[in-house]
């Protein structure tokens, strides 16, 4: 790679630090629509779960032995 392009790709990777949304600019893409719609389903997915029972949760007992109480 030559020191031209070196540059160029480094000027655009400090662009996106600066702003890591340009990324969807330059892809046409709507960042807060995006957002919005990735926040909705991840609520809806958490509601539909709510009353769901997991195994990772950890017993009292558990929690005692594995600090030593």
């Amino acid at each position: 790679m030559c020191k031209h392009v070196a540059a160029a790709l480094y000027g655009i990777g400090a662009r996106f630090d600066d702003d890591p949304t340009l990324f969807f600019l330059l892809r046409d893409i709507d960042f807060k629509e995006l957002l919005k719609k990735s926040v909705d389903e991840k609520m809806k997915s958490m509601l539909k779960n709510a009353d769901a029972v997991t195994g990772r949760v950890m017993s009292d007992v558990n929690t005692l032995e594995l600090f030593g109480v």
